[in-house]
């Protein structure tokens, strides 16, 4: 769980539903010490790792992760954890799932937060796999990197997936 100020209940499910102690949570500087003493006092194991703005570090948390012998990890949370492992080019592969329902509004939050980019910079996806899974249709692709990202607006089709809210 990523939670930079430790606000995880102590009694959440993930806690008390199985092996606390495999429940691991990453705080930040900022997390308050009598927060994280009931984590641990309710068995999580609480990584403490660096960050700002309230903000854990990602690479310091994947590169935690490692030592731990973790060698794969689905990122799993909203706009800004999205954008945080995207800015550093953390993310190997994608998975958007896109229901029947259009939701919008100034305030709406999109799929990937933080300062955005200009088209020309836009994380590249391809090649695309889609499948229906009930209702909601789950889109997978791969980052695509380096030379082999094709020119912006010609027949990619990553340009128009990266604008589609999951």
């Amino acid at each position: 769980v990523l939670d930079a100020l430790g606000r995880t209940p102590p009694t959440a499910r993930v806690l008390t539903a199985a092996t606390p102690a495999r429940a691991l949570i990453a705080v930040g500087p900022d997390a308050p010490a009598e927060r994280v003493a009931a984590l641990r006092a309710a068995g999580a194991t609480v990584l403490s790792l660096p960050g700002d703005r309230a903000r854990v570090d990602v690479t310091a948390l994947l590169a935690a992760l490692h030592a731990r012998e973790v060698r794969a990890v689905l990122v799993e949370g909203g706009a800004e954890v999205h954008a945080a492992f995207l800015e550093r080019d953390l993310v190997d592969r994608v998975a958007i799932f896109l229901a029947p329902r259009l939701l919008g509004g100034r305030a709406a939050p999109g799929v990937v937060g933080g300062a955005g980019r200009p088209l020309a910079e836009a994380v590249r996806l391809g090649p695309l796999a889609v499948r229906p899974l009930g209702e909601d249709l789950l889109v997978e692709a791969d980052v695509v990197r380096g030379a082999a990202a094709p020119e912006a607006g010609r027949g990619d089709p990553a340009v128009a997936s990266t604008t589609t809210a999951g």
